[in-house]
């Protein structure tokens, strides 16, 4: 049987790491932690299919990109919910905090993630993202707070 508070360790380190990354601006690092597929889903923009190394650069320079003209420094996660779902694989709820390079805060976020364990390891296979202002971080009902 799994043993549901390892996996809830190990996800939650696997996203810490995760946020580490894309603080660092790593693209390779940040690469490693998707699955080959995995699925983008975003407000107005829809599923985007990243299939390999190419798509994975393609996005990574789209979000950065996206990120600098909001003059984004990093992100601090606040909260964060998981849910195993079987023994390799899972669901994640983020909220985090976006600031600017002076310290300000740029936009409070949410962010669910799916995550497999494959050969050990724990990468995201499905994202989606909660941007826009209003319903970036929607209450969740007390069971899960």
């Amino acid at each position: 049987m799994a043993d549901h508070g390892a996996i809830v360790s190990e996800v939650e380190a696997a996203y810490r790491h995760y946020i580490e990354a894309f603080n660092s601006r790593n693209p390779r690092e940040i690469a490693g932690l998707y699955d080959r597929p995995h699925a983008q889903v975003a407000g107005e923009t829809g599923m985007s299919i990243l299939n390999d190394d190419a798509d994975q650069q393609t996005w990574y320079e789209f979000v950065m990109a996206y990120l600098d003209a909001q003059g984004w420094d990093h992100n601090e996660v606040e909260e964060m919910w998981i849910w195993p779902l079987s023994p390799t694989l899972a669901q994640l709820v983020a909220t985090s905090t976006r600031y600017r390079k002076d310290g300000s805060v740029l936009q409070k976020v949410r962010a669910n993630y799916t995550l497999r364990r494959r050969d050990g390891t724990w990468k995201v296979v499905l994202s989606f993202p909660v941007l826009e202002d209003g319903f970036g971080v929607p209450v969740l009902p007390p069971a899960f707070g």
